[in-house]
């Protein structure tokens, strides 16, 4: 099913093409939002159209509000037949879940309704096709297989966290981009546990980014670095690294004549990224013998990283602590 398609069933339940539009998003990509998160995408006035819209959901019982801390609400889609509208009528973003859940979810929706000009990948079919288009074989994508209660059923489930994937236009050519959404004090076993479940699909791309968004920027260095060790212990060479090198070398030669800030920063960002005494070694070996020494490592991985930081208040859930 396409969006138009998705478009128009919504609108035959009887909401405006702008309300559709900003519902499809908040459906396939998280199932629940606050107000504030309609205004932005949709571009319309404070005029009372948010609550045009929350009175149409909730009179048709397509939405469900649930108050948390300071009177806030947060509304979930939660009717099966809206998402059968939208051709997924089995989605779990429906389904009722824990507040750090909740938190994590609107979170993600934040970031996906920040990137209104990206592409995204927000169902399983789209992500399927996708990647088999690419010739990659089911087996290389993150799977998590659920068995039945007798032990007798096995159902694989392929993107098992829904983590958005999606594609910048801005970029010369495109680029598949992976957003790990960070929604509390640094989990360094959920990043790692990211990490090496994509790991076989990172290699079989020609290159593939990671986004690490987060709503503190002191978390930023952490992730960083453990990229940093992903890409060559777990897979070898990267263009990154190269880059950093090559980069690093003008620094230290004094030859950064024309550099402006963006480059300085960028440059500062990966100089903290790969400090550690294995990098450093290869810096110098590289200086010798040249490129062959990152790109002769089998199996390499040719990824990048970048973070964007979330200023919205979550604090309706709680303390990071208490959420997590």
């Amino acid at each position: 099913m396409t969006n138009q398609d998705r478009l128009a069933n919504l609108q035959a339940l009887g909401y405006t093409e702008t309300e559709a539009r900003f519902l499809v998003i908040a459906a396939l990509h998280s199932g629940h939002f606050v107000r504030r998160q309609f205004y932005g995408p949709t571009e319309v006035s404070r005029g009372g159209a948010d609550s045009r819209l929350i009175d149409k959901l909730i009179t048709n019982r397509h939405a469900e509000p649930t108050v948390y801390a300071q009177n806030r609400v947060v509304y979930r889609l939660a009717w099966r037949r809206f998402y059968e509208a939208l051709g997924e009528g089995n989605n779990r973003n429906r389904r009722a879940c824990q507040p750090y859940i909740v938190r994590h979810k609107l979170m993600l929706l934040d970031f996906v309704l920040s990137r209104p000009a990206c592409r995204f990948l927000a169902t399983l079919e789209d992500r399927l096709s996708y990647f088999r288009e690419l010739g990659i074989a089911d087996e290389l994508l993150p799977v998590q297989v659920y068995r039945s209660s007798t032990g007798k059923k096995e159902t694989p489930v392929y993107f098992f966290d829904r983590s958005p994937i999606f594609f910048d236009p801005s970029l010369a050519a495109p680029v598949a981009t992976f957003a790990f959404v960070n929604d509390g004090d640094f989990a360094y076993r959920n990043l790692k546990s990211f990490l090496q479940d994509h790991r076989n699909l990172f290699a079989a791309l020609p290159e593939f980014k990671l986004v690490f968004v987060a709503r503190s920027q002191q978390l930023f260095g952490k992730a960083g670095k453990m990229f940093g060790k992903f890409l060559w212990s777990d897979g070898g060479a990267s263009a990154e690294i190269l880059t950093y090198f090559r980069e690093r070398r003008a620094f230290e030669q004094r030859d950064t004549k024309g550099w402006d800030k963006a480059r300085i920063d960028r440059f500062r960002d990966l100089r903290d990224r790969y400090a550690a005494d294995q990098f450093d070694n290869l810096y110098w070996r590289w200086w010798t013998d040249g490129d062959a020494v990152v790109t002769g490592k089998p199996g390499s991985l040719n990824g990048s990283f970048d973070t964007v930081l979330l200023t919205h208040n979550y604090d309706m859930f709680g303390g990071e602590s208490h959420a997590a």
